[in-house]
């Protein structure tokens, strides 16, 4: 040690305290890296995971968006636009791969890390056929908007018009009675009133143009109603409005049947208007028109005629009945061979209506 610093102590001690400090620092470090990387390597071998790359195809093209998940974990991923995927698993797991369309598929990874996956096409889905345009279609090519109403829909109503059967069964169709006159056709539209006219929609009975009125619920096998313009762009102009496409029963090749139903029930009128006595409209006539500034229509002595025996018949009770009977029958026969199918059917309705005229008198001496 020089003399100079022999008399700067402090000094000395804190540079030597430092040079050996900075070396325990770097042992320091050492050591902490060493137990890290031995930590890291102990850590990666006791939970095994492998990192696993594949492809997933299906109907000899690869699918984009294929879920590929450890199978009882909340790991995994999806095939990117190549159908490629990459994932870390566990060598003893076993891989779940799913998509819309196709079964779904269970892979062992069983320490393997290249998989080649083929999902096959789920045909009891994609084979179901929706009756569309001038045949059918399968629904995985079907993209306009078409509803279904199916035999059960109609069997488990007890209507006899397929316009009632119809009431209530899809989104979209409105069916009202614009009025209550004998003969009166509901109104029927599809999303709406799209023309100013006729705003009937255009109506296919096994492919052909005709009546949804003529045709007995009983012998339909299923509806098909087409809304928008994808699924009517076939039929032109005429499907502005939309299209409800009938679908009737065929026979069965394996053996003859004949069917019979019958239905019975009875009617009677939602709502009867409450007539007055004819004095009383007497009265309420006169003062409405000289309310308006007119001479009155009836004197006091037929207001008086009236009240005292005159005319005073109610219309209404002598028109309409309270109820009605109403029965329908219907025979089908039907069959066929391995060659050709044979239905035919008869139907019969007996409907009564409420307004039958039950009685007719001529009583009014003087008009009203």
């Amino acid at each position: 040690m020089k003399q100079s610093d022999f008399f700067n102590v402090p000094g000395y001690i804190n540079r030597s305290f430092c040079l050996k400090n900075s070396g325990f620092r770097i042992r320091l470090i050492t050591l902490i890296m060493g137990l890290s990387m031995l930590f890291h390597t102990g850590l990666h071998a006791q939970s095994g995971m492998v990192t696993i790359k594949g492809t997933v195809t299906g109907s000899d093209e690869t699918i984009i968006g294929a879920s590929v998940m450890e199978k009882g974990t909340q790991n995994g991923t999806i095939t990117d636009f190549n159908g490629e995927f990459s994932l870390e698993v566990n060598p003893a797991s076993t891989l779940v791969i799913s998509y819309i369309g196709f079964r779904t598929q269970e892979v062992a990874v069983a320490n393997k890390t290249l998989f080649s996956i083929v999902l096959q096409e789920d045909l009891q889905i994609l084979d179901e056929v929706v009756v569309v345009g001038y045949g059918t279609q399968k629904k995985t090519s079907l993209t306009g908007a078409v509803s279904t109403v199916s035999l059960k829909d109609l069997e488990s109503r007890p209507v006899v018009n397929v316009v009632e059967a119809l009431q209530g069964t899809t989104p979209g169709l409105i069916i009202q009675q614009s009025n209550s006159a004998p003969g009166a056709r509901p109104s029927i539209n599809i999303r709406g009133v799209n023309t100013i006219n006729n705003t009937d929609p255009l109506v296919l009975i096994d492919g052909m143009v005709g009546d949804i009125q003529n045709v007995t619920p009983s012998d339909i096998e299923s509806i098909s109603v087409l809304k928008d313009a994808a699924s009517t762009a076939i039929y032109g102009s005429r499907a502005s409005n939309g299209v409800i496409l009938i679908t009737t029963k065929k026979g069965n090749s394996d053996r003859n049947e004949v069917t019979y139903e019958f239905q019975y029930g009875i009617q009677q009128p939602t709502f009867l208007p409450k007539m007055v006595d004819s004095w009383i409209y007497a009265e309420k006539r006169n003062e409405a028109l000289i309310n308006s500034g007119r001479p009155a229509a009836f004197t006091a002595d037929d207001i008086a005629y009236y009240r005292n025996g005159g005319p005073n018949v109610n219309w209404m009770e002598e028109l309409y009945k309270n109820t009605s009977p109403m029965q329908s029958h219907t025979l089908s026969l039907s069959g066929g061979n391995n060659k050709t199918t044979y239905l035919a059917s008869l139907a019969y309705l007996l409907f009564l209506p409420v307004s039958i005229i039950i009685m007719t008198r001529s009583i009014c001496s003087k008009p009203i």
